[in-house]
């Protein structure tokens, strides 16, 4: 099998909105080196006060105000275009989650329980927006200021960049101790939420039941647990970045204090005026306020690596290998189980074991049997949902790995009746053309006479009863015309008389295989009856 996947990498996200990302750069770099010149003017205009040049000051003080526009605007348009480039990266991340879902085989789709794809779409990009994309967003902030706050400080008093870089290089390494231990508590906090999610899914698609049996405290307990343990990793997560947030903060104070001893030593000696002494106090408030961000944020793109990692596992899937002899068929004159045995994966009972049966005809062949005694599993298995363990499936005595259209020759209907947002042709028919006169001959067979009109057939769906949504989708069924359709429980729900004429329309598709799962005597002619 071959992997089919785009795998997304932080430098493939910003790559793709590249030109985007080089304006935000050259906005950042605008606003934060107008912050420092700000702080050169306003030196400046503090030594013109003091000396009582007017004409010089007005100079100075038309720079102030325009520094003082510069400033806000830079950084709002700043600040549109990377929200710009999350929305656009979050956009390709979400598109590419949902694309991979449909178009890998259901064989496929079903490696993954449904909370890790709902994980993967809605919280873990929700968290790689906040922890990588915003993150990125201030990060880009300190390079802005750091890059030409250095290079003013050198400008000013170049041995005060030596202590400068120390400071900053301390600031941003001593919180790197703490990296492992953020970077497993991320990895298990996503499991914590994927079991979380899981369970939340399960509750809804069961809640009938829950409420039924009046079991709303035990699912609340448990739920609560599952939170409780999500919340308990998340809060040591944050914990840690706090901490390494506090220990570069920590260096900094140190490193501003020391700066500033050294900078008032060298004005008192003359070497630096006062409007020197202000632009460096205010370079170095800037660095202070920004820089013990460096490392928070170097710790989030660390743990936010996880994230990314979890949704393109979740994008992974195998494209099915088709043997270079892969024949298409066009009908079908057989099916045939020969001497199949199989389990599912990761569990060694054997669903079935040496199973061999011979299918010929066509027209309803009923498969009976308690619960549990792999009927479903059975034509799961015909699907090409799972490889078997030992034997072969054939159609017309060809092995089901050799056929290259299964998937347009069988079409299977479940007991759960699905419906789309449409309306009730477009569920019908599954999005395809099919005639108006079609669709309500086909109700009509089933006893849907209500629904066979028109104005009914184009408009939103209705609600459905139990027995009528049953009806709806053994139509959808018999409206694909495959060579196979597969039945589960198709009489499920139904009442008496709905089950005469469902029985009728069924004893007429004589003309293909309808594999009929029940767990109770049809009254109808079958050509085979397979007792499991």
């Amino acid at each position: 099998m071959k992997c089919k996947t785009k795998k997304f990498t932080f430098f493939s996200l910003i790559f793709a909105q590249k030109y985007l990302f080089l304006l935000a750069l050259l906005l950042i770099f605008i606003s934060e080196g107008a912050i420092h010149i700000f702080q050169f003017v306003k030196g400046t205009m503090v030594e013109l006060a003091i000396t009582g040049n007017s004409n010089a000051l007005r100079t100075e003080l038309f720079k102030f105000v325009v520094l003082v526009l510069i400033i806000p605007i830079s950084f709002y348009l700043y600040s549109k275009v990377y929200l710009r480039i999350s929305a656009l990266c979050v956009k390709s991340l979400r598109e590419a989650i949902f694309d991979s879902i449909l178009k890998r085989s259901y064989s496929q789709f079903i490696k993954h329980n449904e909370g890790r794809y709902l994980n993967a779409y809605t919280n873990q990009i929700n968290i790689l927006e906040i922890s990588f994309f915003q993150g990125l967003f201030g990060f880009l902030q300190i390079v802005g200021t750091s890059i030409p706050g250095l290079f003013l400080i050198y400008t000013i008093y170049p041995p005060l960049l030596i202590v400068s870089i120390i400071g900053m290089v301390l600031a941003v390494a001593l919180p790197e101790l703490l990296k492992k231990k953020i970077v497993r508590l991320e990895k298990e906090a996503i499991k914590a939420d994927e079991n979380n999610l899981s369970l939340l899914n399960e509750f809804l698609n069961g809640i009938e039941t829950i409420l039924n049996f009046s079991q709303e405290k035990l699912f609340i307990r448990r739920f609560k647990a599952s939170t409780k343990q999500y919340n308990q990793l998340r809060k040591k997560w944050f914990c840690n970045m706090a901490a390494g947030f506090d220990i570069a903060q920590l260096v900094l104070n140190i490193y501003s204090v020391a700066s500033l001893f050294i900078v008032a030593m060298v004005v008192s000696d003359g070497i630096l005026s006062i409007g020197d002494y202000i632009a460096v106090l205010g370079i170095l408030f800037n660095f202070t306020d920004n820089l013990p961000y460096t490392s928070y944020y170097l710790q989030q793109f660390k743990a936010s690596k996880e994230n990314l990692n979890y949704i393109n596992e979740t994008l992974l899937y195998e494209e099915e290998a088709i043997a270079k002899d892969a024949i298409a068929l066009s009908n079908i004159d057989n099916i045939h189980f020969d001497n199949i045995t199989f389990s599912y994966p990761d569990n060694d009972k054997e669903i079935l074991e040496n199973f061999s049966l011979q299918i010929n005809e066509r027209g309803i062949t009923q498969i009976q049997g308690e619960s549990g005694k792999g009927k479903s599993t059975l034509l799961s298995l015909l699907c090409g949902y799972y490889p078997v363990d030992k034997g072969q499936i054939k159609l017309s005595d060809i092995p089901l790995q050799q056929i290259a259209n299964l998937n347009e020759l069988v079409t299977i209907m479940r007991q759960e009746s699905i419906f789309f947002d449409g309306s009730l042709a477009d569920n019908l028919t599954m999005y395809r053309p099919v005639s108006d006169e079609v669709l309500i001959q086909g109700l009509q067979r089933l006893g849907l006479t209500h629904l066979a009109k028109a104005e009914v057939l184009h408009a939103p769906l209705s609600e459905y009863s139990g027995g009528e949504a049953r009806r709806l989708m053994v139509l959808r069924a018999l409206l694909r015309k495959s060579e196979i359709i597969i039945l589960d429980e198709p009489l499920a729900n139904l009442d008496p008389e709905s089950i005469q004429l469902l029985e009728e329309v069924l004893t007429e598709e004589d003309n293909r295989f309808l594999l009929v799962i029940t767990h109770q005597e049809i009254s109808i002619p079958t050509k085979l009856t397979v007792h499991m």
